[in-house]
């Protein structure tokens, strides 16, 4: 079992690791991502990154799950969402 800890308490918790905006925010989690935004909103909200990147999968979570946090992302300013399901053109 791998511990996990929440993104806004590693990045606020002890020492202010971040100063200003980042760049890319690239989650690439295992089937996590969702997860990783929910524990990022004072990251989102205080330091928004310019662009957010994050795989999506059909088979580790739904888009039921992706479709209301690219709404909520769009209402904080992001302007785009582009989605790329990495299993597109791959057989089983």
């Amino acid at each position: 079992k791998v511990p996990m800890k929440q993104i806004d308490d590693v990045l606020f918790e002890s020492s202010k690791l971040i100063t200003r905006r980042p760049l890319l925010y690239k989650l690439d989690c295992e089937g996590c991502e969702v997860a990783a935004l929910n524990t990022s909103s004072k990251l989102l909200k205080d330091f928004p990154p310019h662009y957010i990147m994050m795989e999506y999968s059909k088979y580790t979570f739904s888009s039921k799950q992706l479709l209301p946090w690219i709404t909520d992302l769009m209402k904080m300013g992001y302007s785009r969402a582009f989605v790329l399901d990495v299993n597109d053109g791959i057989s089983k």
